[in-house]
């Protein structure tokens, strides 16, 4: 939920990345996790968790496993879809597309009919 307001904000609303931030900061709310419903915990606003939320632990194993580093190289080739080059690409990749499974089950009913 914290990313998607902080995506909403800046794509939707066109907020600067420091406001969404800020934003969905200010609305962060965890749950008790439970097997039915999990009821919200009182607390709202990540400052009111101290560097022990959920949100904070996810971000340390990120952190520990380099998640920056391969989320850069990930933004880097989402961002190659946006050029004159991936779009062509990607036309082509599609239009020439078929479903490799679709094709195999095809040939397997044609070789069980002869």
């Amino acid at each position: 939920v914290h990313e998607m307001r902080y995506d909403s904000q800046v794509s939707r609303f066109r907020k600067s990345p420091q406001e969404a931030a800020h934003y969905a900061a200010s609305k962060y709310q965890e749950v008790h996790s439970e097997d039915t419903i999990s009821p919200a915990l009182e607390k709202v606003g990540l400052d009111k968790y101290a560097n022990k939320s959920a949100l904070d632990d996810m971000r340390n194993v990120g952190q520990d496993q380099r998640g920056d580093r391969a989320q850069k190289i990930s933004d880097g080739v989402m961002r190659l879809g946006h050029t004159r080059l991936g779009k062509a690409l990607y036309r082509f990749s599609q239009d020439t597309a078929e479903d490799l499974s679709r094709s195999r089950s095809l040939a397997e009913s044609e070789s069980e009919s002869e």
